[in-house]
């Protein structure tokens, strides 16, 4: 989580859209969308798109990319995702995340207009949610995560210049910004303010959590198992015992068998 600009952090594809729709799209809000996917169209399809929800259906967020606009016009912006829930003010929303984080207001800002959207909020974190990205994932109604994703939360950190009165002043802004995230992590988990104080500090930049560990310390509700491969460890169950069954039966015949020889 950080207020400074990072123009090294990967790129992540993004959309918005809702679930249930044909091809036949509408574009978003110019004014909410990057300028460089604006740029890149130049008039044609804009690649951040809002699709009506059908059938009683979710509408869906996606945020694959870093959390604020930087000054390329990459990233998910507060202001798109605001537009987004004014537009489906009523409509349940599910928000699907893998980010690295990213602006720390902008994520609060989030985090902020899906805690009070009216709409139920579910939140599939599909690869990573850290930094920024960890508090926006805290917003959910319901938080599920895939099995083989991660939850990661550190201290906010800044490049900054100036003399020591600026740095101290900066530190003591800093901290505030953590006292944020301690409350939202701990609102949510219920989890004493100590540990999370703990995993925020880390060995060196925080602490990384599995699915299961977020299970178990309440930072989400559900974990969700690969089908197939449950689906295959099912088969393969059902198979072995059914071929232990034979071997059982085959060996029952056989004592049987040697029962009935004089």
């Amino acid at each position: 989580m950080n207020t400074s600009l990072d123009l090294h952090r990967r790129r992540f594809p993004r959309a918005i859209r809702g679930r249930g729709q044909s091809r036949s799209v509408r574009p978003f809000n110019l004014s909410s969308v990057p300028r460089c996917v604006a740029a890149a169209n130049k008039g044609g399809p804009i690649p951040v798109q809002l699709r009506e929800p059908t059938n009683n259906a979710p509408a869906e967020l996606e945020i694959f990319d870093h959390i604020g606009e930087d000054l390329y016009g990459d990233g998910v912006s507060a202001a798109s995702v605001s537009a987004f829930l004014a537009r489906h003010r009523n409509d349940d929303v599910d928000v699907l995340i893998n980010s690295p984080g990213g602006f720390v207001y902008e994520g609060f800002q989030m985090f902020n207009d899906l805690v009070s959207h009216r709409g139920r909020v579910v939140v599939e974190i599909k690869g990573l949610a850290f930094s920024a990205a960890s508090v926006i994932a805290m917003a959910g109604d319901w938080v599920k995560m895939h099995k083989t994703s991660d939850w990661g939360i550190h201290r906010a950190m800044i490049m900054a210049f100036g003399n020591q009165k600026e740095m101290r002043s900066m530190a003591s802004w800093l901290n505030t910004l953590d006292e944020h995230a301690i409350d939202v992590y701990q609102e949510r988990s219920g989890q004493p303010r100590s540990k999370i104080v703990k995993w925020i500090d880390g060995k060196s930049d925080g602490t990384l959590f599995s699915a299961t560990q977020c299970l178990e310390l309440g930072f989400c509700d559900e974990v969700i198992q690969p089908a197939k491969l449950t689906s295959t460890t099912s088969n393969r169950s059902r198979s072995t015992g059914s071929a232990s069954k034979s071997v059982l039966a085959a060996r029952n015949r056989l004592a049987r068998l040697r029962i009935r020889l004089p």
